[in-house]
């Protein structure tokens, strides 16, 4: 065989880059495990720009195939893996290769940890404001539930319906009915 059969991620290989989602399937019913209706509007209605789902996504990258063209932030990232530098022209500024390659160990850890860190945080925000959204979503739902009932309930109070009736419709209490048609 080859060496450069040996290498090659798969069957029909043409790219040095490759996209995977993760999706889950219940193990009985073969149901598919999707995000619920608030979790989908909060993440995008602007929360966040994510494309699908929150489910794992993985990379495979043949960093030798890279030809050192670079196109997209990726790229950036796989010239850096490739080459160990930074490209003059690039966007990212935020470090430089040298600085990194001369760190000691223990300072390459500290840096990985602080950057794990940083993502970690950020995923809290994203789930503290996922969270937000769904509360406030249900709590909209709810005070707009609430209005439409009294506003049945005025309807049917202007109509001459019996408050029996009323209570019945809009599961309103006699005394919120009483109230609403003190304030007529």
């Amino acid at each position: 065989m080859n060496n450069s059969a040996t290498r090659m991620l798969g069957e029909g290989e043409t790219d040095y880059v490759y996209h995977g989602a993760t999706e889950f399937y219940g193990l009985n019913n073969q149901s598919r495990l999707t995000l619920k209706p608030a979790q989908k509007q909060a993440l995008f209605n602007g929360v966040s720009k994510l494309k699908s789902n929150v489910f794992p996504e993985y990379y495979l990258i043949e960093v030798e195939k890279f030809q050192n063209l670079i196109q997209s932030d990726l790229d950036e990232w796989i010239y850096f893996f490739k080459n160990s530098e930074i490209k003059k022209n690039s966007k990212r500024k935020t470090f430089s290769s040298r600085d990194l390659m001369k760190m000691s160990e223990a300072e390459r850890r500290a840096f990985e940890r602080f950057m794990m860190n940083k993502a970690s945080e950020r995923g809290m925000i994203e789930s503290a404001k996922i969270e937000g959204l769904t509360e406030g979503e249900k709590i909209g739902h709810e005070k707009g539930l609430k209005e439409r009932q009294l506003k049945t309930a005025r309807a049917m109070l202007a109509a001459g319906e019996p408050l029996e009736k009323i209570t019945r419709f809009t599961e309103l209490t006699e005394q919120e009915i009483l109230k609403l048609q003190a304030q007529a």
